[in-house]
């Protein structure tokens, strides 16, 4: 498995919120950091679908009220965990680049959300195999977090003077896009990251930037 740099990111913690809750037995970090131990620690020995909060407690040593404390279930430990291995890397490039300069890097960027993937393959593995056909958790995640993303930088980069119904066009077309992208992900993670990361995003560059830069109004 391939080691690869990180910055720090924003701990998002809930479906979609972030924020640092108080009341926990031990700082922050170290119940985050116990928590994701713990929860792939279960996610190597069993499903998903079996792995409880009380599992995910006692391997950790805390509290189910610490636990509550810091996500509302179990599935917000996986979107905690793919915002910030993969999204959130990309997200804050996305925030420092004009309209111009990331169809101009779009293989990069997205290098960057595969990349972030792939360099916890054991994890992703264990945790996606057993859930195609039967559990829509990950796609979900992954699915709504792009689709934040994707819907900030259309309207970050699209033409001044956007109507009402220019911007749901943009909405469907981030919520298109974004569940697209999760699917292929899923695929991809079962097909054992096959074909590497930096052909994968190279293809998938090469069939997301046009859409997203007509969808913009760039093209």
């Amino acid at each position: 498995m391939r080691t690869r740099s990180r910055m720090s990111c924003t701990v998002f913690h809930r479906w979609g919120q972030s924020g640092i809750a108080s009341g926990t037995e031990a700082p922050m970090s170290d119940v985050i950091d116990a928590i994701e131990k713990s929860f792939k620690n279960e996610i190597a020995l069993k499903p998903f679908r079996s792995v409880t909060v009380k599992d995910i407690c006692e391997g950790a040593f805390i509290s189910r009220r610490t636990f509550y404390a810091n996500f509302v279930d179990k599935r917000a430990v996986v979107a905690y965990l793919i915002r910030r291995d993969a999204i959130e890397p990309m997200s804050r490039a996305l925030e420092l680049l004009s309209a111009e300069e990331t169809l101009g890097i779009a293989p990069a960027i997205l290098e960057s959300f595969y990349g972030g993937i792939y360099d916890n393959a054991d994890f992703y593995s264990a945790l996606v195999k057993p859930m195609c056909g039967v559990d829509p958790t990950f796609e979900l995640v992954v699915a709504r977090a792009l689709r934040k993303v994707v819907e900030e930088g259309l309207l970050r980069h699209c033409p001044s003077g956007i109507t009402a119904n220019d911007k749901k066009q943009l909405h469907f077309g981030a919520y298109y896009h974004a569940a697209a992208q999760a699917i292929v992900v899923e695929k991809w993670i079962y097909d054992n990251f096959d074909p590497p990361v930096q052909q994968m995003a190279e293809y998938q560059a090469r069939i997301i930037a046009p859409s997203l830069a007509q969808l913009a109004g760039l093209r």
